[in-house]
């Protein structure tokens, strides 16, 4: 089980999302869950923000809220006001009793506001839209900031690793 950080780091968004959402995707697809993922060339940097909070964050929502029909991630902001976009479609749920051994969806409200807690930590609060359907949509926008980082011709770059220290962390990354 991971560990809940708030920790400020630089991460790779493609990384970051391959790692938390790969468990999930083969599973996802046999149960007919759309994921939509939205990363554009500007959204293919390095980030600095709460990586392993969303990480954390990512999993607990996927492994226990029930049944999801769709599943949105991408960047939204401005270039100086970026934010990581969570958005979870999570279908009405058919009738079960309340017993947790019975019931696949029991522990729906309480991941959620657990989830809710780690999201207000990270700077953002859980939205949440009850849909006529008796379904709900979820969401978060997570404040993440663009790390610059030194231009490198593709040519000089070509053949070698790029180390470089990033403003924010002082920490020598490798690209």
């Amino acid at each position: 089980e991971q560990e809940f950080t708030t920790e400020q780091e630089d991460f790779c968004l493609s990384t970051l999302l391959e790692d938390s959402l790969s468990p999930f995707l083969s599973r996802a697809s046999n149960m007919g869950i759309k994921f939509s993922i939205e990363c554009s060339k500007r959204d293919r940097r390095i980030w600095f923000g709460p990586a392993r909070g969303i990480r954390t964050v990512l999993t607990l929502l996927l492994k226990n809220v029930r049944p999801f029909s769709e599943v949105f991630i991408g960047m939204c902001g401005t270039e100086g006001d970026s934010c990581l976009r969570l958005t979870f479609l999570v279908n009405k749920p058919v009738a079960y009793s309340m017993n947790s051994d019975d019931n696949p969806y029991y522990g729906n409200e309480s991941v959620i506001s657990l989830c809710s807690g780690y999201i207000e930590q990270m700077g953002s609060v859980l939205g949440r839209e009850e849909l006529s359907d008796g379904g709900f949509r979820i969401w978060a926008d997570i404040p993440v900031e663009s790390v610059d980082l030194p231009e490198l011709s593709t040519e000089a770059t070509r053949n070698c690793v790029v180390i470089a220290a990033t403003e924010k962390t002082g920490l020598a990354r490798i690209w």
